[in-house]
């Protein structure tokens, strides 16, 4: 167990700003005991978590595991926020891998399926991992600069795509619509953009505002969530209205065409009549639609009266991971 203390002293060692507190007298490590050597940094939260990242990798803490020495006799742990942190910020990074082999492909199946070309299904995702990868790479700049909490990533990644392929159907949609009636493809683009374009814009700032709304709660966790989720709907909306026109300018002639091996649903020329006659009650009593709407959505919004806040962090790791076994 010495030998064991000593390893860590000389890890930490390597580590700048980073000094070992003294260990008193009568404090031994013993053996088949746990023993905890306290270490003084010079960083704030931030720092804190940089570093117990770099302690964890040091002393072979990896896959929920702990580092092991003496023949696997000694476990090693890092333990504190920052080590909690730099836990939290792998198991996401994991998760996050493991969502990727299932979004993807399931999104391109329902595209598919909703446009029967493997073209016009492309443009889309294409869209989706343009905006995600870039809003990505935001925050994490940002993170060198400022305090950002290991939620904002996953926020990034959950809401980018979904934003993005939705706000880019939109404009597909349009765009096939002004084919078929009769223009062509650059009068397509420009006639899309001018209607489902503005469309794509208005409702992008409309959902950055009601998301800026977050920050008046006050908690840090929840304001980072919310400047990941405004950074991607904002970068949604710029994909949307320069990268798809540009696609569309190379793409659209296939994106337009059905394939004869893909056809599962035709494209419909006319609006499905559920939706036409729902849009019409909706249009004839504007107000009392409105009334309806309201009531529904603040009654599902009641329970949060009751929320309590509070840092859940530790429990979302499993009972036999290191983080929460040390």
């Amino acid at each position: 167990m010495a030998a064991a203390v000593d390893y860590l002293k000389q890890v930490a060692a390597q580590i700048p700003q980073v000094s070992v507190e003294p260990i008193p007298p009568q404090l031994t490590p013993q053996p088949d005991r746990p023993f905890v050597v306290t270490l003084r940094i010079g960083f704030d939260n931030t720092g804190a978590t940089d570093i117990a990242k770099s302690l964890r990798k040091k002393i072979g803490v990896q896959g929920g595991q702990p580092g092991q020495i003496a023949g696997g006799r000694v476990s090693l742990y890092v333990i504190g926020q920052g080590a909690l942190g730099a836990a939290m910020t792998e198991q996401i990074a994991g998760d996050i891998k493991k969502a990727e082999k299932w979004n993807i492909p399931v999104i391109l199946i329902v595209l598919i399926a909703a446009f029967g070309s493997l073209a016009a299904a492309s443009l889309p995702l294409l869209l989706g991992v343009c905006t995600v990868a870039l809003s990505v790479a935001i925050v994490l700049a940002l993170s060198n600069i400022t305090t950002i909490s290991v939620f904002a990533l996953p926020t990034v990644t959950m809401i980018g795509l979904a934003v993005a392929v939705d706000y880019s159907l939109f404009i597909l949609m349009r765009y096939r619509e002004e084919l078929n009636s009769g223009k062509n493809r650059q009068e397509a683009i420009a006639g899309a953009m001018a209607t489902s374009g503005l469309t794509v814009t208005f409702s992008g700032l409309t959902v950055i505002a009601a998301l800026a709304g977050i920050y008046l709660i006050g908690t840090p966790a929840l304001a980072s969530m919310a400047s990941g989720a405004i950074i991607v709907v904002a970068i949604a909306v710029l994909t949307s209205t320069t990268l798809m026109p540009a696609l569309l300018a190379i793409f659209g002639k296939a994106a337009a065409n059905q394939s004869r091996f893909l056809r599962v649903s035709p494209l419909r020329k006319h609006s499905i009549p559920f939706w036409r006659k729902w849009t019409q009650q909706v249009m004839r009593r504007p107000w009392l639609s409105a009334l309806g709407a309201s009531i529904f959505l603040l009654a599902l919004a009641a329970p949060s009266l009751q929320m309590h806040v509070s840092n859940s962090m530790l429990r979302q790791f499993d009972s036999s991971h290191e983080i929460r076994r040390a």
